[in-house]
C-alpha cells in the first residue's frame, strides 16, 4: 500500500473481489464472497458467463465505492453531493448508452469502520437537485458489484473503458460527502426540538468516546448540526481520557472542519445497539399520555380553538378502520407538532 493510501491496478487485479455474470447477472452461489480475477478468465474462456464484475465493499483492508450515474440527469443529484463527482479522475467505465457510466474509489482506511455497514442507496434527488425522466444515481458499497469492461451488456455490445486506472482514494470530505449522504438524518413531523435533543442524547449514551477520531467525528456531526457545546462536552467526559483541557478550542475549530451530518451519530449509535425506530414508537406513546392527561384534566372546558377537542377529534380519526398503523403514528406525530405538545 503507498503511502497516499491508494494502490494500483496490479494490486486490485490480484485480489479476489470479483464475480462472473451473464446479462449482468451473477449466478453463482455466494458470488458476493468473491472469486480471483483468474478465475474470472478461465470462466469466461469456458463460455457459460459472458462478464464478470468488481466487487464494491471492503476486502482485505480496502474499501471500494462505485458510482453508477445512470442518465444525463444523474449528474445533478451527484453535483449535490460534490462536484468532485464530475471530474471524472479515477476508475471509470460506460455501458455505452447515453449518460451511462460508473465510477470506482478507494475509502480512505480511517474511514474504513464508518462504512462498514453502508450497502446501496438509489437517489433521484438530493438537497434542491434532482434526476428526471427515470434518472438516477446509486451508491455502491457493501454486498454489491459492478459489471466491468470488456463484459457484454445485453443492449449496447460491451461495456468500454473511459479511464482505465486505479480507483482514486477519497478525501476526508469527499467520503463524508457521501457518507451524509447515505446518512441522511430524517426528521419527521412527530419531533420537537426538545425530543429531537433527547434522541441525540440518547444515541450518544450508545458511543463510546474513547476513540479520538470517533470523538472528533461526533463532535463535527453535533456541531455542524447545530447542538449545544455542552452536550459535546458531557458526553466526551464518559472517557477515562477526558480532562476538559482544550475542549472548547477544538470545539471552535470544527467552525473551518468537515461537513460532517448529524446521521453519521445516528449510524455511529445504530452499530452499537441503538434502535431509532423503536425510540420514536416510544416517543410518540409519552407524546399520547400527555395529550390524554390534558384531555383529562380539562373538565368541560371544552371548544374547537383548544387542544383537548382537536385531541377528541384526533382519536375520533384514528379509530376509522381504513387508517393504518404507519398512518395512525404520523398523525399524531403531526399533531404533537403543530400545538406543540411534547415532553417536558
Amino acid at each position: 500500500m503507498t503511502k497516499n493510501n491508494s494502490f494500483s491496478l496490479t494490486e486490485l487485479f490480484s485480489s479476489d473481489r470479483f464475480a462472473v455474470c451473464r446479462d449482468k447477472e451473477y449466478y453463482e452461489k455466494s458470488w458476493q464472497k468473491g472469486k480471483s480475477y483468474d478465475y474470472c478468465q478461465k470462466q469466461l474462456k469456458i463460455g457459460k458467463p459472458n462478464g464478470y464484475g468488481l466487487l464494491t465493499g471492503e476486502f482485505n483492508g480496502v474499501g471500494i465505492v462505485s458510482i453508477d450515474f445512470d442518465g444525463d440527469s444523474a449528474d445533478q443529484v451527484a453535483k449535490a453531493i460534490g462536484s468532485w463527482l464530475l471530474n471524472q479522475d479515477s476508475m471509470c467505465w460506460s455501458s455505452g448508452k447515453k449518460g451511462h457510466y460508473q465510477i470506482a474509489y478507494q475509502i480512505p482506511t480511517e474511514h474504513l469502520a464508518l462504512w462498514q455497514h453502508i450497502s446501496k442507496y438509489d437517489l433521484t434527488k438530493y438537497k434542491n437537485y434532482s434526476a428526471i425522466n427515470g434518472d438516477h444515481l446509486e451508491i455502491r458499497y457493501k454486498g454489491c458489484a459492478s459489471v466491468l469492461p470488456p463484459s457484454v451488456h445485453p443492449e449496447t455490445g460491451y461495456y468500454k473503458w473511459i479511464k482505465e486506472i486505479s480507483p482514486r482514494c477519497l478525501s476526508f470530505q469527499e467520503s463524508y460527502d457521501l457518507l451524509n449522504t447515505c446518512l441522511i438524518f430524517i426528521k419527521d413531523n412527530d419531533l420537537s426540538p426538545q425530543d429531537e435533543l433527547r434522541l441525540i442524547e440518547t444515541a450518544l449514551s450508545h458511543i463510546l468516546s474513547d476513540d479520538y477520531h470517533q470523538w472528533v467525528t461526533v463532535g463535527m456531526a453535533l456541531y455542524n448540526h447545530g447542538v449545544d457545546f455542552d452536550i459535546w462536552d458531557k458526553w466526551s467526559a464518559t472517557s477515562a481520557k477526558y480532562d476538559g483541557k482544550g475542549i472548547e478550542k477544538k470545539w471552535d475549530s470544527f467552525k473551518k472542519g468537515y461537513k460532517v451530518g448529524i446521521g453519521t451519530l445516528f449510524y455511529l449509535a445504530k452499530n452499537n445497539g441503538f434502535n431509532q425506530s423503536q425510540w420514536m414508537r416510544e416517543n410518540l406513546k409519552r407524546n399520547v399520555k400527555i395529550l390524554s392527561k390534558t384531555y383529562e384534566k380539562s373538565g368541560n372546558d371544552i371548544n374547537e380553538n383548544n387542544v383537548p377537542f382537536l385531541f377528541e377529534q384526533l382519536v375520533n380519526k384514528l379509530a376509522q378502520p381504513e387508517i393504518n398503523e404507519s398512518q395512525r403514528f404520523l398523525e399524531i406525530g403531526q399533531f404533537c407538532t403543530q400545538y406543540k405538545v411534547a415532553p417536558s
